[in-house]
């Protein structure tokens, strides 16, 4: 859950970038180098946001192979819902 919340921020940040990058092009000579800048630090955190993401959905897959070795009763059903979704949410174009 918590990786999904990464990456649906990280796509948040990625349109914010696109956002400044178009308002960029047809700005004043003064305000395209805010603009730029501004859509620079997005693309960044939108990185930074997809990275611990990541990092969080390979901690689920882990915890679900570490579950499922121990026979634990679990709904791994759920968990491996969620993933697919997080998985799926990789293919989204902002």
């Amino acid at each position: 859950m918590t990786a999904l919340c990464f990456q649906l921020s990280a796509i948040h940040a990625g349109g914010k970038r696109v956002q400044n990058l178009a308002l960029a092009s047809s700005a004043p000579e003064n305000q395209k180098q805010l603009l730029k800048a501004d859509a620079k630090l997005w693309g960044e955190k939108s990185n930074n946001l997809t990275l611990v993401g990541l990092c969080f959905a390979a901690l689920g897959i882990f915890c679900l192979v570490v579950s499922y070795r121990k026979r634990e009763p679990a709904w791994r059903l759920i968990l491996i819902g969620l993933l697919a979704f997080y998985l799926l949410l990789q293919f989204v174009l902002v």
